[in-house]
Order: C-alpha cells, then structure tokens, then sequence
C-alpha cells in the first residue's frame, strides 16, 4: 500500500510538530537572518538518511514566521488552521480541475465557490469565473479574455494591442503583456494622484489620444483595487464609466 502505517505514522509527526511550532512561534525570532552560505551548509537534498522530522523542523526554524505576532510588511499571511488541513486534502486527493473526468466534484466545487465569490462582490447570477494559482496567473487570464474580445472586434487590423494600467500597477500586469507578445512599449503607465490612485481624468485623455492614433489600439484598461505597494484602491466607477465610453475592455487586479 502507497500509504501504509509509517506514512500515516510520520504525517501524524508532522501535524503534531506544526500546531507545536506554532503554539511556540513567539519564542524564535521571525526571521532567520544568518546568511545564504551558513544556511547552505544545513540544506541537503538527496540524503535518505536524515530523519524526516528532523529536516521538518530545521525548515521550520529557518524560515519566515508569518504566525508571529511581530511579523508585518510583506503580502503573505498566516494561514488559517482550517487552510491547513484543507491543502492536506487537496494534496491527497489530487483532482485536475482542468478536464471534467478528471475531477467531477471538484470542479462543482470550483464553480460553486466561484458563484459564492460573485455574489459577495456583488455580481449576478449570470457571472462565471475559475480559480487560478495566484494573482499573476489571474491577471494574465483576465487579459487573455481582453484579448480574445479585441481580436473579434479588431479583425483584419494591422493596429499594434495597448495594455494601459496605474503607475502603481503590479509587474505582473508587463509581464503578463509580454508573454502574450504585447511590447514593453505598449504598456502604457496611467499617472496616479497623491493618494497613489490611477487619474481618472489622465486616463480619458491618453484614451482620447489613442482613439486618433491609426497604428495602435487599446486592448485593455487594468485598474487596481488594493496595491501591492501602497495598497491604494482605484476610482472603479469612474473608471468603468470612461472604458464604457471608450468602448474598452476593463480588467481589475484586486
């Protein structure tokens, strides 16, 4: 059997070790600051003979402490114990939500989480949407969708595609543009205002000033709801106000 008493034994250990170490989390510092070369000559891949618990709990040591009470300044946040023991399922389960064979209640799932989400926001019964592995992945699938719509409704012209976005927008949004073989040049930066918000009305005049250009064409607008690096929340409104009369495919990183 793949999953015979020593495993069940060892992932036993394991949840053990990790409610232990968060229990305890404010007795370590949060952040592990020896150098890379020290640290290296802890890490070693390939030996069969260390004992499991005891690489679990160096890598527990050494790394980040997000349950601390004293950690702050960074994106990533502690885990809810819930969280935890539904990534074991996951993890055990396997299931591809990507072909319907695949994962038959899983991808009822997605969909049902899906249409709980849109209704939080405020969406109707008609939203759909998928569950991605992150917010880079999201971003380039909401500008795949912007894409597909101004290749339907640009067929035929030789216009170059324009991605505009905050000056404040994620990095992901360039480098999801240049995956999909968008130029660096053709990302365009929207001014922000003091409170690091995208400038509505900067916005309706670089649109204004695209619409009379022949060799270029707006794909989408990205706007951002909670920056990365100030957390700020763009004017949504008047933004989807200015791309419906442009008639502009809005995308919004949140």
């Amino acid at each position: 059997m793949l999953f015979d008493r020593y495993y069940r034994g060892i992932a036993h250990q394991v949840v053990d070790a990790m409610f232990d170490h968060v229990e305890t989390i404010e007795s370590r510092p949060v952040v592990d600051w020896r150098n890379a070369s020290e640290l290296r000559e802890s890490v070693t891949i390939g030996d069969g003979g260390k004992d499991p618990m005891e690489q679990i709990r160096f890598l527990a040591q050494g790394a980040i402490q997000l349950h601390h009470p004293s950690y702050m300044g960074h994106q990533v946040c502690p885990p809810f114990p819930t969280a935890v023991i539904a990534d074991l399922v996951i993890s055990t389960l396997n299931q591809s939500t990507a072909v319907w064979e695949m994962s038959p209640v899983a991808t009822l799932v997605e969909q049902e989480v899906t249409r709980w989400l849109a209704r939080r926001a405020g969406y109707g019964d008609a939203s759909l949407g998928t569950a991605v592995s992150g917010g880079s992945a999201a971003n380039l699938t909401g500008l795949l969708a912007a894409r597909a719509r101004w290749m339907a409704s640009a067929e035929g012209t030789t216009k170059r595609a324009v991605v505009l976005c905050s000056a404040d927008a994620h990095y992901s949004i360039a480098r999801a543009a240049s995956i999909m073989g968008i130029g660096h040049d053709e990302v365009l930066k929207v001014p922000t205002d003091e409170s690091h918000r995208m400038d509505p009305a900067a916005l309706e005049s670089i649109l204004g000033e695209l619409g009379q250009q022949d060799d270029r064409s707006v794909m989408a607008v990205v706007a951002t709801a909670g920056s990365t690096a100030t957390g700020a929340f763009d004017d949504l409104s008047a933004i989807a106000g200015i791309c419906r009369s442009h008639q502009v495919w809005l995308h919004v990183d949140a």
